[in-house]
């Protein structure tokens, strides 16, 4: 049954990468969006040893984006920060960060966890390229081909057994 599962998740990835640079633009709360995220993670059981932190600035405006498409976006990187927690992880926190500038929001995911090993960081965004068992290798770049569609920036930096941060900047107009 997993080889199953994991093809289907691979067919699913293939489907999302063919169709990620095709964005559909609405004026979104980035906070109201991660925040219901967090929600969403913080119901599940399974990670119910996890400390969450949401921080932002006070007055964020609105940002046009493709919700649907961010969501993914957020969902993976927020999911590979909690499968970056052991078992016996003490104190596992994923905190994320929101700021304004004049032109760019922001958004700073950072976990405590396991962390990526150098050699490791450089590929991360490649097509095909997963350090995990069930891992299509597929989930980052789909991820970065939406923030590059929205005109906005990913970068990812981390240190071994220390945590891992993935900075998405996204345009405010």
């Amino acid at each position: 049954m997993g080889d199953v599962n994991h093809l289907i998740n691979l067919m699913s990835d293939i489907s999302s990468l063919n169709h990620c640079d095709n964005i559909n633009l609405d004026t979104l709360d980035i906070k109201l969006l991660i925040s219901d995220i967090i929600d969403s993670f913080i119901s599940n059981s399974k990670y119910s040893n996890i400390n969450f932190k949401l921080e932002s600035d006070k007055n964020l405006p609105m940002i046009n984006a493709d919700k649907t498409k961010l969501k993914q976006v957020f969902i993976n990187i927020i999911k590979n920060a909690l499968e970056s927690f052991d078992i016996d992880s003490t104190n596992p926190i994923v905190h994320i960060s929101i700021v304004c500038s004049s032109e760019m929001v922001q958004i700073n995911i950072n976990d405590n966890g396991c962390g990526i090993s150098p050699e490791h960081i450089e590929s991360i965004f490649n097509p095909m390229v997963s350090y995990k068992s069930d891992g299509t290798g597929l989930g980052l770049q789909i991820s970065k081909k939406i923030i590059d569609a929205h005109n906005g920036t990913i970068s990812v930096s981390s240190s071994l057994h220390s945590g891992t941060t993935f900075n998405i900047s996204l345009p405010i107009d």
